[in-house]
């Protein structure tokens, strides 16, 4: 998740902090799911190979988001009007949460 974005859910009450701060830039999916699975946290991307990591693997939670490339400011419009129905889904349980 773009720096940006995790300050943006930080300012809504959740920890959110981008894999590239924690594991460093080059860290790979399989990297990025073990910190996941280890520290309960949620991933958040774009990167549709992290629903094969939750079917496979399991042990943590994805929210693969789905919509074009946009700017931050169009990006961050989109994912508010998503992010309470994400929100409710991940609060029932969910471990995979499409936001389309």
């Amino acid at each position: 998740m773009p720096p940006a974005l995790a300050r943006w859910l930080a300012a809504r009450g959740h920890q959110a902090d981008p894999a590239a701060d924690v594991l460093g830039p080059q860290a790979d999916d399989r990297a990025i799911w073990t910190r996941a699975v280890e520290t309960g946290a949620i991933v958040i991307t774009k990167d549709s190979d992290y629903l094969g990591l939750a079917s496979r693997v399991g042990g943590a939670r994805v929210v693969l988001v789905r919509c074009g490339n946009l700017k931050l400011a169009p990006f961050r419009d989109w994912f508010d009007a998503r992010v309470q129905a994400m929100e409710q889904l991940l609060a029932m349980g969910e471990t995979v949460v499409e936001l389309r």
